[in-house]
């Protein structure tokens, strides 16, 4: 019984990483496509927001994105690049961003790898 345990312990985790990975930009393409005018979206939540942000990023939590994208972004043909606090969340919002036909929609990751990108 304990074998099966790991090994659905081990699928999880590997699935978990991967869509974290999902849609994600090298740190290089997304340092162009910010110098080109590029959206950056925080999908955390307005609570997160308010303790930390990067300046400049502009806050949609994730629950909102769909309703209120269109008010921020008509144009579905825009560089929107999404990060959160580990990167789960901004994996979604790609997702749901891409469903919506924003075919230049990105996962930036972290918190910390969206900082690390854009502080340059």
């Amino acid at each position: 019984m304990d074998y099966w345990i790991w090994i659905f312990l081990g699928v999880f985790l590997v699935w978990i990483l991967w869509f974290k990975q999902r849609g994600k930009v090298g740190a290089d393409q997304a340092k162009e496509f910010v110098k080109s005018g590029a959206l950056i979206l925080d999908v955390g939540t307005e609570k997160e927001f308010s303790k930390k942000h990067i300046p400049g990023v502009v806050n949609l939590p994730l629950h909102e994105l769909v309703e209120k994208i269109s008010t921020l972004e008509s144009d579905k043909s825009q560089v929107i690049l999404c990060h959160c606090l580990s990167g789960g969340r901004s994996a979604i919002a790609m997702s749901r961003l891409r469903k919506l036909g924003y075919s230049q929609a990105y996962n930036l990751g972290s918190y910390g790898q969206a900082t690390a990108v854009l502080k340059n």
